[in-house]
């Protein structure tokens, strides 16, 4: 016998509610991730940036110690500020003379010590590089 069904299962094309809502929270959970990973490599392209500036703002206060740094250590009270793009630049001379091996007699060591105060995701942060030299006297 042969049975003839009045209903036919007919789907109709498109996406389902389901369907869609599946495609957002993946797609926003994505999208999610990919500002986290960029917003980290701005971050750490900024801290590389503001390290490398006090590198340079220390080697350049170890250039200037070079030529008399006796003088130079008396003529500039620690410590002191200097800007450099955006951010303050605190700098500390130490002469640390006092604790010198004795291979290094006659000679003057000083720390170079560059600090800064920066915003870390949202957190505040320091910044430091210590620099240490040894001059002739």
């Amino acid at each position: 016998m042969l049975k003839i069904s009045l209903y036919k299962f007919h789907r109709e094309e498109g996406f389902t509610l389901l369907e869609l809502l599946a495609t957002i929270v993946v797609l926003s959970l994505f999208g999610y991730v990919l500002i986290a990973i960029i917003g980290g490599i701005a971050q750490q392209t900024s801290d590389t940036a503001q390290k490398q500036a006090a590198y340079m703002i220390a080697n350049a206060q170890i250039n200037a110690l070079a030529s008399n740094p006796l003088s130079y250590l008396a003529s500039h009270p620690s410590p002191f500020t200097t800007m450099y793009g955006h951010i303050l630049y605190t700098i500390t001379l130490t002469n640390i003379t006092t604790s010198e091996p004795t291979w290094a007699s006659g000679m003057i060591d000083v720390n170079v010590d560059v600090s800064w105060n920066y915003t870390s995701f949202g957190h505040p942060a320091q910044g430091d590089v210590v620099l240490t030299e040894a001059f002739p006297s």
